[in-house]
């Protein structure tokens, strides 16, 4: 989910995990990426992925004021262009291809550089995209600072640094230099993992997703062991 407060839509990631045995609306099918007014809450936008298989995941919004949206089963990410109601493949990468029962791309955002920014789920693993005139280029793996786990949601705090969630637990402040990443802890040991984060003024806000209810067989048909919370965590500067 994301909020554009420029084109005062929220963007919402619709997605059918009637494979995973969670039951959603009958007339549900595939992934899509919706928007909604954000005053009034009418739809504005439903766009299906054109690949398959596909769950769309986290999305970003462009200098060209698109939509960029992950694919997690899948190697792509998609756009859709301001204005269209059609996604397109943007770039696909064996890089962001995920192997057997893994999760891939996740978190995306762009940078103060213009571009773009993704890692993935299982494999906790950092890239950029080289961006030129709204046309993706290269694609570099990052070297992080210390050993990641679940790497998830990832906002920009417009100081060309990013929050970052990790499933394990944190919350993080990352900065990318070259083809590093120096990852800072903000916030560690949340029970349920982090799954998004937002700033709002000096804020953070997180969402606890507890995804092991949904992913793990084990816990099939078990009740989560928390209530399902979205926290704050204080920021050093606005």
């Amino acid at each position: 989910m994301l909020a554009d407060e420029a084109s005062g839509t929220l963007w919402v990631c619709s997605n059918d995990l009637s494979a995973l045995g969670i039951k959603g609306p009958s007339d549900v099918k595939g992934a899509a990426l919706k928007g909604f007014d954000l005053k009034t809450g009418a739809g504005k936008v439903s766009a299906p992925f054109p690949v398959s298989p596909a769950i769309c995941n986290d999305i970003a919004i462009g200098p060209d004021g698109a939509a960029y949206v992950t694919n997690t089963l899948g190697p792509q990410i998609l756009r859709l262009k301001f204005g269209s109601q059609t996604l397109e493949v943007w770039k696909s990468d064996p890089l962001f291809a995920p192997v057997g029962k893994e999760a891939g791309l996740d978190g995306i955002a762009f940078g103060t550089d213009g571009n773009l920014y993704v890692d993935t789920f299982t494999t906790a693993k950092l890239f950029r995209i080289d961006v030129k005139d709204g046309q993706a280029g290269k694609v570099t793996p990052l070297t992080p600072s210390r050993p990641l786990v679940l790497t998830d949601g990832l906002r920009p705090l417009g100081d060309g640094s990013f929050l970052m969630a990790e499933g394990g637990g944190r919350l993080d402040c990352v900065t990318f230099s070259g083809d590093t990443a120096k990852v800072e802890v903000l916030r560690d040991g949340i029970a349920g993992g982090v799954t998004g984060a937002t700033k709002v003024g000096a804020t953070a806000f997180i969402t606890v997703g507890q995804l092991a209810i949904i992913t793990d067989p084990a816990r099939k048909g078990s009740k989560p062991d928390l209530p399902f919370r979205v926290l704050t965590v204080p920021l050093d500067s606005p």
